[in-house]
C-alpha cells in the first residue's frame, strides 16, 4: 500500500518535518540527553546527533532496499550541503530534499549553493547515468516580501526551481487552488523533472540580472563602498547595497527599506523580510534557464527590474536591447536539445512562444539561422562553418502598441522546418525603430 501511494519516503527521526535538525531544542538519546543547537555545528551535542541520523539513514536504507519496486528515501543534504558527501558514499541512490533554495529566490548564498549542487541535481549532455532526484517546498506566501507581489514571487520563485534542477515542488493546498498563480504552476509542471534535453518537452530563458553585493569586481569598493567581512555586518552592507541599488534605479532596482531578510545570516531568516530587494549577497545574476542561453549577455542587452503590472506574472525581471545598441540580442540551443529535431521529438509541430512588455512602437523580428543541407562526405568541421555563414530567417515580425501590458506571439512550424531553421543552434531577436 505503501507503494501504492508514494513516490518515495522522506526518513523520520531525522529533525523536525524531515530537516536536518530538531528546531525544538533537546533530545534524549541512548547514551543520555544532548542539547542540539544547529548554528553550532561544532558542538559536542550535534556531533552526537549526526552519528545518530547516519544510523537512522543507513537503517532505513537497508530496509526499503528490500521492496519491490525499491522505495526510495527523501533525504535532506543541509542547507550547506554538509551532508552531501557522506551520503554521496553511503547512500548514492538517495533523492535530495532541497531545503531553502525552494523557499523564494535571489536567497542569501544562492550562487555558492548552485556551483556546488547543479551537476549532481541535472544530467549533463552524453551522461548515461541517473542524475539526483530532488525536491523542495514553497510555502512563503503569507510572508511579509512575498506579499508585495504576489503573482511576481510565485512565477519567478517557480522558474528558479526550474533552473537549479528541483523536480518536486510542493505547494499549500490555498495557494493550488488560486487562479493568479496557475501561469507559474502550468510553466512548472512544463519542465519540471525535463533532465534528458534529448527528451525534454521544451527549452525555455527567462531574461533577468541580478546585484550581488559582494561582487566587488562589477561593484568596486572605491566607488560603491567596503565590503564587510561577512554578510551578518548589515550596516555597512546595507549601505553598499544601497548605492548599488541607486545605480540601477533608473531600471526599476530597489532595495526596500527593511534590510532583515535581505543579508539573513540564516537563509530562513529571508522570511521575516517585509520588502523584496533587488540587491542580496552572493546571489546567482544570470538568466533562468534551461537547454537554450543567451550569448553576450552584457554586450547586447540590459536589465531590469519590476516592470509592467504586478497582476501578470513576468515582470519581475526583464531585459531588454542596449540603449545605444547593437539591437540584436543571440541565443544558442542546447546541441544535445537540437539534436532530438526531428528525430525524436514527441509532437509533429515546434512552438516557438516570446513574452514581451508591450511598450514604445518599436519593430521588432525573430530569427532563426537556416542551415544548408551539406553533401553526404561534408566533414563536420566544414557543417559548421557552413552554419556560421547560414542567412538568418524570420519566422515573426511584430510593432509594439505601446499598451503597457506583458504579450505574447507565437509560431507554429514544423519540426522539419525546425531541423532547418534550428540547425546552425542560434535564434536572434532583432529590433528597429523607437527603443
Amino acid at each position: 500500500r505503501l507503494l501504492d501511494r508514494h513516490a518515495h519516503r522522506q526518513t523520520p527521526l531525522a529533525g523536525t518535518y524531515g530537516d536536518e535538525t530538531p528546531y525544538f531544542g533537546g533530545v534524549k538519546l541512548i547514551q543520555g540527553p544532548c542539547h542540539i543547537n544547529w548554528r553550532k555545528p561544532e558542538s559536542e551535542g550535534n556531533r552526537r546527533w549526526e552519528e545518530w541520523k547516519h544510523k537512522i539513514w543507513y537503517e532505513y536504507s537497508n530496509i526499503t532496499q528490500s521492496f519491490s519496486p525499491r522505495l526510495p528515501l527523501l533525504i535532506n543534504e543541509g542547507n550547506a550541503l554538509e551532508h552531501t558527501a557522506w551520503l554521496m558514499r553511503h547512500l548514492p541512490g538517495v533523492y535530495a530534499k532541497i531545503g531553502n533554495h525552494g523557499h523564494g529566490y535571489q536567497l542569501p548564498n544562492e550562487a555558492v549553493y548552485l556551483e556546488k549542487s547543479f551537476e549532481r541535481h541535472n544530467r549533463q549532455c552524453g551522461d548515461p547515468g541517473p542524475w539526483q532526484f530532488s525536491r523542495s517546498e514553497m510555502d512563503e506566501t503569507n510572508t511579509g516580501w512575498f506579499k508585495q507581489a504576489p503573482v511576481w514571487n510565485m512565477y519567478w520563485s517557480c522558474l528558479w526551481a526550474l533552473h537549479i534542477g528541483i523536480d518536486q515542488l510542493a505547494f499549500l493546498r490555498n495557494d493550488l487552488n488560486n487562479t493568479h498563480y496557475h501561469e507559474a504552476f502550468r510553466f512548472l509542471r512544463l519542465f519540471a523533472g525535463e533532465k534528458n534535453p534529448q527528451w525534454s518537452n521544451g527549452a525555455f530563458v527567462a531574461l533577468r540580472g541580478g546585484l550581488d553585493v559582494a561582487d566587488v569586481r562589477s561593484f568596486p569598493e572605491s566607488v560603491f563602498g567596503v565590503l564587510p567581512r561577512g554578510y551578518w555586518m548589515k550596516e555597512p552592507l546595507y549601505a553598499r547595497a544601497r548605492k548599488i541599488a541607486d545605480k540601477f534605479s533608473a531600471q526599476g532596482a530597489s532595495i526596500g527599506d527593511d534590510p532583515v531578510g535581505v543579508f539573513a545570516s540564516n537563509l530562513m531568516d529571508n522570511r521575516r523580510a517585509k520588502s523584496m530587494s533587488d540587491v542580496s549577497w552572493k546571489i546567482y545574476t544570470g538568466n533562468y534557464q534551461r537547454y537554450i542561453s543567451q550569448l553576450e549577455v552584457e554586450e547586447t542587452s540590459q536589465a531590469w527590474w519590476r516592470m509592467g503590472s504586478k497582476c501578470q506574472p513576468y515582470g519581475r525581471f526583464a531585459r531588454s536591447f542596449k540603449e545605444k545598441g547593437p539591437y540584436v540580442m543571440k541565443f544558442s540551443l542546447d546541441p544535445c536539445f537540437l539534436a532530438q529535431v526531428p528525430e525524436t521529438q514527441r509532437s509533429d509541430s515546434v512552438r516557438i512562444r516570446v513574452v514581451y512588455l508591450d511598450r514604445g512602437t518599436a519593430r521588432w523580428e525573430l530569427k532563426m539561422r537556416a542551415v544548408q543541407r551539406q553533401q553526404p562526405h561534408t566533414s563536420q568541421r566544414q557543417e559548421q562553418a557552413a552554419a556560421l555563414l547560414s542567412p538568418f530567417q524570420s519566422i515573426i515580425q511584430h510593432t509594439n502598441e505601446d499598451s503597457g501590458l506583458w504579450k505574447e506571439r507565437t509560431v507554429v512550424i514544423t519540426k522539419e522546418q525546425a531541423a532547418v531553421l534550428g540547425g546552425g543552434g542560434v535564434v536572434a531577436m532583432v529590433a528597429s525603430g523607437a527603443k
